[in-house]
């Protein structure tokens, strides 16, 4: 019998390097951000040619959800679980049908510190390195900090992310929350595969690295600026990730 789930997330969350560490369980299979707006990303292996263009992607958003599964089961072959990620803003139509369907089961991948997601997301943009495989050189830059572009981002966080926490609490069953330093605790990690159906009980770990400061404050040319705006918001732990 198939199980299907879906990654809901956002961006710099470390949803690469949890749909890699899922990959490595042998029933599993998730695909990456098909949904893109510049790109159909998906594993190597994939067919792209029958899922048809991102134009006819959008067009019909939900049929190519059924076509890429029709085409990625047979690609990998033994492989009982169907995932894929998807962020909050790549395609409305999609993320509500995800959500409200009960054919799939839904992981909830977020980021507490939003500073240090927020800054990431910034770093990237400017050096245009997204993900970092492991033992590979990290990009090192320092960005601005742009307050009030930072409280419209906690403002739209905020009122995605507290809709899906009452569907997590409300459907267990359907809904599981994990969050971005879950990825490195085998107790969290073994909870999401017994939620997947996969009971695997091997070592699972993603292969792309951390590529920022732990000491989230330093990825700032402005320092005093995150720290005044963490101070008025009650936020002060979040200097540390």
């Amino acid at each position: 019998m198939l199980t299907k789930f879906c990654i809901l997330s956002s961006a710099r969350t470390g949803s690469s390097y949890l749909m890699s560490a899922l990959n490595q369980v042998p029933q599993i299979v998730c695909q990456s951000e098909v949904y893109h707006s510049k790109c159909i990303y998906t594993l190597k292996g994939t067919d792209v040619s029958q899922l048809g263009s991102i134009e006819e992607r959008n067009s019909h958003p939900v049929e190519f959800l059924n076509r890429l599964l029709e085409v990625t089961m047979p690609a990998f072959t033994g492989r009982t679980i169907f995932g894929f990620k998807l962020f909050d803003d790549h395609n409305r139509t999609v993320w509500d049908h995800i959500f409200t369907s009960d054919g799939y089961r839904k992981v909830f991948l977020y980021r507490e510190n939003k500073l240090a997601q927020f800054s990431s997301w910034l770093i990237a943009m400017q050096t245009n390195e997204w993900n970092v495989r492991a033992k590979k050189e990290k990009k090192s830059v320092k960005v601005t900090f742009p307050v009030e572009q930072f409280k419209r981002y906690l403002r739209h966080r905020s009122a995605v992310e507290e809709k899906i926490f009452k569907a997590v609490d409300g459907d267990p069953r359907l809904f599981f929350a994990f969050e971005y330093r879950d990825i490195g605790n085998p107790e969290r990690l073994s909870a999401l595969l017994d939620f997947l159906g996969a009971g695997y009980e091997g070592r699972v770990q993603g292969t792309f690295q951390k590529q920022n400061s732990s000491d989230i404050v330093s990825r700032f040319v402005n320092p005093e600026d995150v720290i005044h705006e963490l101070r008025v918001l009650g936020k002060e732990h979040w200097v540390q990730e």
